[in-house]
């Protein structure tokens, strides 16, 4: 029965050792992902992020607020610029 016990606790410690390595991993991601997205201008003017949340560390959903802001924002100049350069072209 031991020996059961033991590769029961064996599993479980790997499991656990797994689990902290995916979230370390994905707490890094979201720390540099906030840290990009802090630093761009676009941030500054995002209605979707309070002036209190932009003075202080953000949270992951925060973290994940202003990327999708600043990402539509992003694909809306991209399109805008791409009508102009079709509008010079022709």
């Amino acid at each position: 029965m031991d020996d059961l016990d033991e590769k029961d606790d064996s599993k479980r410690k790997t499991r656990n050792a797994s689990e902290k390595k995916r979230r370390d991993q994905f707490n890094l991601l979201v720390a540099e992902l906030g840290s990009m997205v802090s630093a761009t201008p676009s941030m500054s003017v995002d209605t979707s992020v309070s002036a209190s949340e932009r003075g202080r560390k953000m949270d992951k959903t925060t973290v994940l607020k202003s990327t999708i802001a600043f990402l539509r924002q992003h694909r809306e100049t991209s399109a805008r610029f791409g009508s102009y350069l079709v509008k010079q072209v022709t």
